[in-house]
């Protein structure tokens, strides 16, 4: 009599799947989430699995970020069930899953964008702190991602026919090519990219040195990730389309980047104010 498939069987199958097709970041908490599921189950077979099953473990979790996070683990799981075994895993039951509000993205003001590319500017030539303007320059005009950043080498940029071009490696190993604005920064990019590329600092250097310079550039809360979000508001305030934006971007579906439409969209609302003025 053969062994019966288990949940922790399917994870441990799962894990190798994951590593390839998930950023490093994601896939560990993913493996943390789906741990503290076989940690809840145990040696359970995969075909006894229920919906009550699953219900009365994620509605458990008193966490909405967290119950979220745990779900987005086990529909992981289950794609690899039903891609690569036999086994068939249960939906989620809808009324566990938390209702949560997404915030949308925060993007810096223009002029504070611009100053923090002069103060690196001044830091690379002044103080030989070449990484930060370069960190800058790539997350603020090609809306990389941390990870996404730190996985470039020289090669990573070629130039075809006047455009730079960055190879960029996302989410999921997905590959995309980013063409560079021309201007000053981008320009000084590609002249200085075998002094700069790889980044040679932790990616916690690099949210040091970015709230710092932007701190000085006068918002007290910048990060990484609201560089790409000015990247994305920008493109959406040119008018430029929802699905050159998601290619650009690297967003694997169009909603995630609707909400750069949203953000952008807020300027023409302000706009049309004053005709309600009296």
């Amino acid at each position: 009599m053969s062994k019966e498939l288990t949940i922790k069987d399917l994870i441990n199958g799962w894990e190798t799947y994951a590593l390839s097709n998930l950023s490093f970041n994601t896939f560990k908490a993913y493996r943390k989430r789906l741990a503290d599921l076989a940690e809840e189950i145990g040696d359970f077979p995969v075909e006894k699995l229920k919906k009550k099953d699953l219900a009365r473990i994620f509605g458990s979790i008193q966490s909405a970020s967290v119950r979220e996070q745990a779900i987005a683990a086990y529909k992981s799981l289950k794609k690899f069930a039903e891609d690569f075994t036999d086994a068939e895993l249960p939906d989620v039951p809808s009324f566990v899953k938390p209702k949560i509000k997404k915030k949308l993205p925060k993007p810096l003001e223009e002029e504070v964008f611009y100053r923090m590319l002069e103060i690196a500017e001044k830091q690379a030539r002044e103080e030989g702190l070449l990484w930060r303007l370069a960190a800058i320059v790539l997350m603020g005009f090609a809306g990389l991602r941390k990870a996404e950043l730190m996985s470039l080498n020289p090669f990573s940029l070629e130039e075809r026919d006047g455009t730079v071009w960055i190879r960029v490696k996302g989410k999921g190993g997905k590959e995309r090519a980013v063409p560079l604005p021309k201007n000053r920064w981008t320009d000084w990019l590609w002249e200085n990219r075998q002094k700069v590329l790889p980044i040679p600092v932790s990616i916690s250097a690099v949210n040091k040195a970015v709230e710092k310079i932007g701190k000085k550039a006068g918002d007290h809360s910048v990060t990484p990730h609201r560089l790409r979000h000015t990247y994305g508001t920008l493109l959406s305030k040119k008018g430029v389309p929802v699905q050159v934006i998601q290619e650009l971007m690297g967003h694997s579906s169009p909603r995630t980047t609707m909400n750069y439409v949203k953000v952008a969209g807020e300027e023409k609302v302000k706009a049309v104010e004053v005709l309600a003025e009296h």
